[in-house]
Order: structure tokens, then C-alpha cells, then sequence
């Protein structure tokens, strides 16, 4: 096993998500708008008035946790997210019921931990980052809002989140159905990144799924439940300690 090649194609993946996981959510504008959906259920809805309901959303909150389900080259992976503002999250990925993977981010570092092979992986997140890196960082809901051009996918109304393909893909057993506004991001001008993404956000303001596609077509497709918000986060469930048995291997895409 070349563990470079695999903390590559790991970190490459985890790059197509980190707009999710870092840009929208930990990097999230704590924008004042008030501004909310019309309660009047005639009136057409907006692109923009969607845009200021997920920015209000995000204002709202200091800690997110929940569990997420991916799906990557066809496999379906479980874990949950935490998230502790401005500068706190942890991403465990468990397989059956042992931890498969488990990432941690500052704002200036970035742990990719794997028992699996007894490694972790140091990226260095800050200015001196290499550029892939510091785009993880880059994508705030205001570098979205500059950078990709947002539509509705098909129109405004609210969708299920899932059709019976991806229903199956995820392995959704319950019955009920989750409706959405279906919304798609398109680059305007990007040479790193993400090409696309499509996102399902709530009416509340709440994204439940996304779709991302960089530029060299890796394609991750996350859905987030159990949604938790403003629950007390400890500190330590976001410290990583580094055994001395664990090999390190610190940015080496520089």
C-alpha cells in the first residue's frame, strides 16, 4: 500500500466536501439579515430569498452536530459531524462499530487520522498552505454567493431529497419523505475547487444534502440527519492527541 497515494485520494475527497464541512458551515457569514421565506404559500419563492435563509440560518447557531451518510465512487459511508464555532470540528467515519477514519479541523490545521494503518496525516491549513488546501478555507457562504452562480435546479417549489435511486444508494428504509429547495451552484470562473454543486437546503434554512463535483469529476454526494443545534459541544471531543506508536506524515503536498 502507498500511503501517499491513499492520504491523496483522501484528501482529494475530502476536498470536494470541505466547502460543506469548512465554507458553509464552520466558515459561514454571521450575517444580521432578518430577512426570511414569504409566509403567504402563493407567492413564488426566490433565489435570493432562499440565499438569505440559509446565511440567516447559519447566524443562528454555535455548535452543529449531526450524522451524515456518503456516497463516493458508488460506496455508501456513515460517521457524524461536530461542529463547535468559529474554529472546531470533528468528522468520524465508523465502519460497522469501529472508527474507520476520523478527521480533525482547526482554522489553521487539519488531522486525518486512519487506525486502520496507523497513520495520520498534518495538512497545514494557513496562508502558507498549498493553494488546494487553502481553498478548503476560501469557500464562505460569501465566496459562494461571489463565485458560483445559484438557480433553482428544475424551479422553485419544494422537492423530496431523494427519488427511488437514491434512496436505495443511501439505504433509506423509512417510508417518510423530506421535501427541499433544490438548488444549483455553478462556477463562473474557477481553476481549482468545485465545479459544481447542488444542494438541497430546508425551508428553514438547513442544508439536508449536497451534491459536489470538482473540477476532475470526483463527485461526493452527503446527506445530513438527526440535525442538533446550539447543544454544548466539550472542547475535548475535538482534541487530538497523537500516540507516539502513530506515523506522521505532515504536508506533503508541498
Amino acid at each position: 500500500m502507498n500511503f501517499f497515494t491513499l492520504l491523496r485520494g483522501l484528501i482529494g475527497k475530502f476536498f470536494v466536501c470541505g466547502v460543506i464541512f469548512y465554507g458553509v458551515v464552520l466558515y459561514g457569514q454571521n450575517s444580521t439579515d432578518q430577512n426570511s421565506f414569504s409566509s403567504d404559500a402563493a407567492s413564488l419563492i426566490t433565489i435570493n430569498e432562499v440565499k438569505k435563509q440559509l446565511t440567516k440560518k447559519f447566524a443562528t447557531y454555535k455548535t452543529y452536530q449531526a450524522n451524515f451518510k456518503e456516497v463516493f465512487r458508488g460506496k455508501l459511508r456513515q460517521g457524524k459531524i461536530f461542529i463547535k464555532k468559529p474554529h472546531q470540528v470533528r468528522l468520524t467515519y465508523y465502519l460497522r462499530d469501529r472508527i474507520d477514519m476520523d478527521v480533525f479541523g482547526t482554522e489553521k490545521l487539519l488531522y486525518v487520522y486512519l487506525p486502520k494503518y496507523n497513520i495520520v496525516y498534518e495538512q497545514e491549513l494557513g496562508d502558507s498552505a498549498d493553494q488546494e488546501f487553502q481553498g478548503i478555507k476560501a469557500a464562505s457562504l460569501d465566496f459562494l454567493f461571489a463565485n458560483y452562480a445559484f438557480d433553482f435546479y428544475e424551479n422553485e417549489d419544494l422537492v423530496p431529497i431523494f427519488d427511488a435511486e437514491t434512496k436505495t444508494l443511501f439505504n433509506i428504509i423509512s417510508p417518510a419523505t423530506t421535501n427541499a429547495y433544490k438548488l444549483r451552484l455553478s462556477a463562473k470562473d474557477i481553476t481549482r475547487g468545485l465545479d459544481s454543486l447542488t444542494l438541497w437546503v430546508s425551508e428553514a434554512g438547513l442544508i439536508l444534502r449536497s451534491r459536489a463535483r470538482s473540477i476532475d469529476k470526483k463527485t461526493v454526494d452527503l446527506y445530513f440527519y438527526d440535525i442538533v443545534l446550539n447543544t454544548p459541544i466539550p472542547d475535548n471531543k475535538f482534541e487530538f492527541v497523537i500516540e507516539s506508536s502513530v506515523r506522521i506524515i505532515r504536508d506533503s503536498f508541498q
